[in-house]
């Protein structure tokens, strides 16, 4: 039986897609967890590794709602060469639910990181949503004069 809170999954490729093309647009971002309790995980982005501590530096924000199971690192930075998000493949998603015992309805996102090859996050959970806090955080990337 699926719980009424689990997104379908076009809203939540609809939210990854938001996350990927905004991330992509980014010449550097530094990632730390905001909140967590059984209920949600908050994960913000700031353009700055030392005001990243602070939200009001925030660029990015996503709740992942109703996490079941979590593997992270506390903080890390975007590579830009591959997207930051993706859902598991049903083979990650096979290994997981081996390790974890995650209960059905569950989305598992893998989040990429840099200076690792292959992606150290996981998160397993029943809904995404994306906030975008800042929508241009590199305006200097659109002000540039080549006349």
């Amino acid at each position: 039986m699926i719980s009424i809170f689990v997104a379908k999954k076009e809203e939540i490729l609809s939210e990854i897609k938001k996350i990927n093309d905004y991330l992509k647009e980014c010449l550097r971002m530094h990632f730390v967890i905001r909140e967590l309790d059984c209920g949600y995980l908050k994960l913000c982005g700031a353009i700055d590794q030392i005001l990243s501590n602070y939200n009001d530096s925030d660029a990015i924000g996503w709740l992942f709602q109703w996490p079941s199971c979590v593997s992270t690192l506390l903080k890390w930075s975007i590579d830009t060469s591959k997207p930051f998000i993706q859902l598991c493949t049903k083979e990650e998603e096979y290994e997981l639910n081996g390790e974890y015992w995650v209960e059905e309805g569950n989305y598992y996102f893998k989040i990429n990181v840099e200076g690792f090859e292959n992606p150290p996050i996981f998160i397993c959970a029943k809904k995404l949503i994306c906030v975008i806090l800042n929508d241009n955080p590199f305006p200097e990337k659109q002000h540039i004069d080549t006349s």
